[in-house]
């Protein structure tokens, strides 16, 4: 999260020499972390919590996250809050928690992964 709040305080024009042209690298580069905080929450809370509700609210706390990101960018000088970005934040963490999902599945006995999956 640290990681995340740093990036998105430096001024764009520092990243202005990594895009190489690329149309839409920003979205990409917001999916990717919060992709990362999704997976990463999701490991972290389904191992304490063993709630069916630890996914919704690993989804929730990135969502809720990137948003107040996207509200400090405000603030900021020659930096701005784009819903797009937040878009992106938002589908990066649905699949990060989705894919840690889909790797408990794949490593664990589906009895004792029900407890911390999305409810059916």
């Amino acid at each position: 999260m640290l990681v995340i709040l740093v990036l998105t305080t430096i001024p764009s024009d520092g990243f202005s020499r990594f895009s190489f042209q690329i149309p839409h690298l920003d979205k990409l580069v917001h999916f990717c972390m919060y992709l990362g905080l999704g997976f990463l929450t999701f490991r972290s809370w389904s191992q304490t919590a063993k709630s069916r509700n630890t996914a919704w609210l690993a989804v929730l706390f990135c969502v809720l996250y990137g948003m107040m990101d996207e509200v400090h960018q405000l603030f900021l000088i020659d930096r701005t809050a784009d819903v797009i970005d937040w878009i992106m934040d938002a589908t990066g963490s649905i699949f990060g928690v989705m894919f840690y999902g889909l790797y408990l599945r794949m490593t664990h006995n589906k009895a004792g992964v029900k407890e911390v999956m999305f409810d059916k």
